[in-house]
């Protein structure tokens, strides 16, 4: 039995206990997610973290095959279907559901999508998430913001009250299965302040570094952080004692009631073996940690240092570090990513903040130039 997803007193739901469906109502859902981000911008492969990640949780349980179309998946807030599209990717053969209260971009969602027999477009009604349900994975990416409007005011209650954020979230998280990933991404309010969180375990990927760029905001709506930087590359001040660490990483929940076996944690990939490093690590993306630290600033930087294992193929040991509240410096499971030695540093900026790591910004040399001599004297390559 699920405990501590009753329907929060706040606002009055038509959602009982998991699983029991009393009187949806239908025009509810969009009142409320009218409250949420207006600007339908989007892309494809938006977060291929987070999609890499929760597909190997899957792989992981069900094999090779995901589940086939038995996988049930929700992309709340759809807009025109670039995201249903990328999830196709992960999820072959799944059943790939999207809903959005802009008639208009579900327009384009259905068309895009015309051709897939396995996805579904519906209106954002309560009625609707509850009937396709229930989820394997839900993914609420850059939904429940008012961005950005956010960021002129101190406190975001008359712009977007936590009663709606409460109800409409929970009604997802009451909608997961068993073992379900709820996937957050800039989010205005914290997933552990949800009543319906409880229940939940975080996620962690060394695929993702952080959980977006949006300001965060307490219950009452009073700000907790100001964020920095660009959409790809951002930094958060803290703005009251209350927001955590945790509370700037954490963006994918499992849901796991009592006696459920949550997931391993999450590796990608064994440290190859015989790995010699050959040189110092390079910051590939982000910022001076040690300056964030001096500014009182919670940042991230991609950082990967290149070896030899002993088979004499090269590899970049990458992994995201943190500057924490408390002026340390956080370090995440490494990502082991095998390279040609002759693949060019090219020097731009990450497009996406975990996409393949392929694009780096240190050095217009190649790898075998930069520290081909270094791992020679090591005895570590040609």
């Amino acid at each position: 039995m699920r405990t501590g997803l009753q329907p929060p007193p706040i606002v009055k739901t038509s959602l009982g206990k998991a699983g029991q469906v009393l009187k949806p109502c239908p025009h509810r859902i969009q009142s409320l997610h009218r409250m949420f981000q207006k600007i339908t911008s989007t892309d494809f492969n938006r977060y291929p973290g987070v999609f890499r990640t929760v597909q190997a949780i899957m792989r992981a349980r069900h094999g090779i095959g995901l589940n086939g179309s038995r996988l049930r998946t929700l992309s709340f807030g759809c807009s025109e279907g670039h995201e249903m599209q990328s999830i196709r990717c992960y999820f072959p053969h799944a059943m790939i559901h999207g809903c959005d209260v802009n008639k208009q971009v579900l327009r384009r969602a259905k068309k895009a999508l015309s051709n897939d027999r396995f996805a579904h477009v519906f209106l954002s009604e309560e009625s609707g998430i509850v009937e396709n349900g229930p989820y394997d994975i839900i993914f609420a990416m850059s939904v429940f913001c008012q961005y950005p409007e956010s960021k002129k005011v101190d406190n975001i209650d008359a712009l977007f009250p936590f009663a709606k954020f409460q109800e409409l979230a929970g009604v997802l998280c009451r909608n997961l299965k068993p073992g379900g990933i709820f996937c957050l991404i800039n989010s205005s309010y914290l997933f552990r302040d949800l009543d319906a969180g409880t229940g939940f375990v975080p996620v962690r990927s060394p695929l993702q570094g952080g959980n977006g760029f949006i300001d965060k905001f307490a219950r009452d709506g009073s700000r907790l952080t100001t964020s920095f930087g660009s959409k790809k590359m951002y930094s958060h001040r803290r703005e009251s004692p209350t927001i955590h660490d945790d509370d700037l990483i954490d963006c994918m929940y499992q849901y796991a009631p009592e006696g459920f076996k949550t997931a391993e944690p999450f590796v990608l990939g064994e440290e190859p073996a015989g790995f010699k490093p050959g040189g110092a690590e390079i910051r590939i993306a982000g910022e001076c940690l040690e300056k964030a630290i001096r500014e009182k600033r919670a940042a991230m930087s991609l950082v990967g240092q290149p070896g030899v294992d002993d088979q004499g193929d090269w590899w970049l040991r990458n992994r995201w570090l943190r500057s924490t509240f408390d002026g340390s410096i956080m370090e995440m499971e490494p990502l082991w990513h095998r390279v040609d030695p002759d693949f060019s540093l090219k020097p731009e900026r990450l497009q996406r903040q975990s996409e393949s790591l392929d694009q780096y910004l240190s050095s217009p040399v190649t790898l075998r130039e930069r520290f081909g001599g270094a791992l020679r004297f090591l005895g570590m390559g040609g």
